[in-house]
């Protein structure tokens, strides 16, 4: 009879294990989906305090307070536009750091925006493939026909497939 109920008891214990065991992976695969998430904010975040005074000065839609300010400002739509369009208008003149900094910053910010909000998407673009007018943008000193030599931003488009901006590239001379 006593090892009876110590069996019980065992196979409680056993069950108990189990589920603690369960708990821990789900917590851990939360935890890794946090981290990734805070880990991208703060090094995205840290990329963009880096910038000169004058460039944050000009992209005053964009909280710097803090990364969460920071994030919760980089979401709003019409902030994400406003960051392509100064994007549009000043890529050509920006330092190349500078440039890779703020097309990184808007890459992130649209994944965010996107993963709660599938009214957008990124157009494809790819080095080596046609220049199409349809789909790019390209600078007034590259060629007008050509090769995709770098994409320095890729365009977004709304869920029906209309392409709301053009990804600006660069196009090699034959």
């Amino acid at each position: 009879d006593s090892m009876e109920e110590v069996s019980k008891e065992n196979e409680k214990l056993q069950q108990s294990i189990l589920e603690l065991q369960q708990d821990v992976t789900k917590q851990q695969v939360e935890l890794e989906f946090y981290k990734e998430i805070y880990c991208g904010l703060q090094e995205v975040y840290q990329k963009y305090s880096s910038l000169k005074g004058e460039r944050k000065e000009e992209l005053d839609m964009l909280c710097t307070e803090n990364g969460i300010l920071f994030l919760a400002s980089g979401i709003q739509w019409k902030n994400i536009e406003a960051l392509w369009e100064y994007l549009k208008e000043n890529i050509w003149h920006l330092e190349e750091n500078e440039r890779e900094i703020l097309c990184e910053v808007f890459d992130y910010l649209f994944e965010i925006y996107q993963d709660t909000n599938d009214n957008y998407s990124r157009v494809e673009a790819r080095v080596g493939e046609e220049y199409d007018v349809r789909l790019h943008m390209r600078s007034t000193g590259c060629p007008v026909a050509g090769k995709v030599s770098k994409v320095l931003l890729r365009g977004y488009q709304s869920a029906d497939g209309f392409v709301k901006e053009k990804s600006i590239v660069l196009v090699e001379k034959r």
